[in-house]
């Protein structure tokens, strides 16, 4: 005979792939017509844009484009000039099993990118990027709580879970056309950057909004001849609705969003002399919600009439997840060495790092990211400087966990103030976050095998005496004696399982 005990499901996150694979870019560049000669070249980049991300037959398949980037000094008018280029490139992920009602997140960064010119206007290219690539799911793992119409007897424990109930994932874009007209006319572009952020998430009936802010930072000539660059800064918000079901009101969001790719671009039918910027964005916002189960979870099992084998599972579950979100200002002086610095033409942070450490004093995130400086010297030619900034943030561990996921930092705002002419006092704002779990193996019964063919000796006695030590439990005498924890209990005016001190206690038969 077999018994089955009744179930209860907790959500959990299943990875489905978890992978990332190096794209090599590999270009022979040559200067369009309309661009004048290299003199000096101050900085290539390198920008993965991710357009599709396809899963079928078992394989994620994610398209796109490195936009690669040449910002030079021409040789004729010692002007800041940039040439542009695509290279297109596919990669194919296999899963190392099925998924169902599946989110997939792709991001890239960039690892490096060498450039060489061979002539005043061609330039070999050689450089690399990782591509980062998740299929998650929801997996149902089953947790077991005695049948009321059961025979046995249950040992239980009462549990708290955070269960998976919802995981949704949107791909959108949004189109922005940027005009000032307190800004100089835009005639070529420099460079040109953009980055998202979620600022708000709540429950709507069956739904999820959320909210957050587009950034974009253009870099831009104004008079092709004079070469003064320009600066213009734009930020807008975004919003989506997301269909999301199984949330309630004490659900637990998390939302996460990414930058796939953006097209910034001047519109063709530019009239006037302000500047009017087309911005096109593609980006993926996932949601996950968490609720709170309660469950008395069987953790033992026997029968008073046969003998029993217990049979049991082990799911590791999460019993909490905590986020952390601080915003920190830090403060470095860059040297720029040789580089005498009359003024600062474009500042931004890139290649930001954040490595986790778990101190005494709680969750201390290493920081690094570079920064990228381009400026005039005082000899008013155009000049380049990167230097690596180090900063650390800690926050105070007050609550268990074993996990730390989704450490990251984000720039919110950066300025400089030039302190002498080869030292910059640079002042970022950063948003800090990581994420606190914990998860626990729960051992629990999920059924019991008693053989009817093999009868337990019932007691001849109605009482049995027996001497118990500090530290027994009242479950494992009761299974010893094949009589019920509830008598026992009852019996020896007891209210807990485990005994603090020695004692004699009354064992009823049954």
């Amino acid at each position: 005979m077999e018994y089955n005990l009744d179930s209860k499901s907790v959500g959990t996150l299943n990875v489905c792939l978890e992978s990332v694979c190096e794209q090599s870019v590999d270009l022979d560049l040559t200067l369009p017509d309309y661009c004048p000669d290299i003199e000096k070249i101050l900085k290539c980049s390198l920008t993965p844009q991710i357009f599709s991300k396809n899963l079928t037959g078992g394989q994620l398949v994610i398209d796109g484009t490195s936009v690669v980037e040449i910002l030079y000094v021409d040789a004729i008018k010692k002007n800041i000039r940039c040439c542009e280029q695509t290279v297109p490139f596919s990669a194919v992920f296999n899963l190392k099993e099925p998924a169902e009602n599946y989110v997939t997140l792709a991001s890239a960064k960039t690892d490096y990118l060498n450039c060489r010119a061979l002539s005043p206007r061609k330039l070999t290219l050689h450089g690399a990027f990782s591509l980062y690539a998740k299929v998650l799911s929801k997996k149902d793992e089953k947790i077991f709580v005695k049948s009321d119409d059961s025979d046995l007897e249950t040992l239980s424990q009462s549990k708290e879970f955070c269960s998976l109930t919802a995981l949704c994932q949107e791909q959108f874009s949004i189109s922005e056309d940027i005009s000032s007209a307190n800004k100089p006319p835009v005639e070529a572009m420099l460079s040109k950057k953009a980055s998202i952020s979620i600022s708000g998430i709540r429950v709507i009936p069956g739904k999820v909004m959320v909210k957050g802010d587009v950034s974009v930072k253009l870099l831009y000539l104004s008079d092709l001849d004079s070469g003064e660059p320009q600066q213009l800064d734009y930020i807008f918000p975004w919003e989506r609705i997301i269909d999301c079901t199984d949330v309630n009101e004490d659900t637990k969001l998390k939302a996460q969003v990414d930058l796939l790719s953006f097209d910034i671009r001047l519109k063709s039918d530019m009239l006037g002399d302000s500047p009017s910027v087309s911005v096109d964005i593609k980006a993926a916002v996932c949601v996950k919600g968490y609720n709170t189960i309660e469950a008395d979870v069987v953790l033992d099992a026997y029968s008073t009439d046969y003998q029993c084998e217990p049979e049991y599972v082990n799911p590791r579950l999460l019993t909490s997840i905590t986020q952390l979100n601080e915003t920190v200002m830090n403060k470095s002086a860059v040297d720029t060495g040789d580089v005498h610095i009359k003024q600062a033409v474009d500042m931004y942070c890139e290649n930001f790092s954040c490595a986790p450490i778990v101190t005494e004093q709680g969750i201390t995130l290493n920081c690094k990211a570079s920064v990228c400086i381009l400026a005039v010297n005082t000899d008013d030619y155009p000049c380049y400087v990167e230097r690596i900034i180090d900063f650390e943030h800690t926050f105070p561990a007050d609550v268990e966990f074993n996990n730390v996921n989704g450490a990251d930092v984000r720039l919110k705002s950066l300025s400089y103030r030039l302190s002498d002419d080869s030292t910059l006092e640079i002042r970022c704002e950063t948003d800090i976050s990581a994420e606190l779990s914990n998860s626990e193996v729960c051992h629990c019964v999920s059924c019991a095998k008693c053989f009817e063919d093999k009868p337990l000796p019932k007691s001849s006695c109605g009482l049995t005496l027996y001497y118990a030590g500090k530290g027994e439990k009242i479950w494992d005498i009761a299974k010893h004696y094949n009589t019920r924890m509830k008598l026992i209990l009852q019996e020896n005016a007891l209210e807990t399982d485990l005994l603090e001190s020695p004692s004699m206690l009354m064992i009823p038969g049954i």
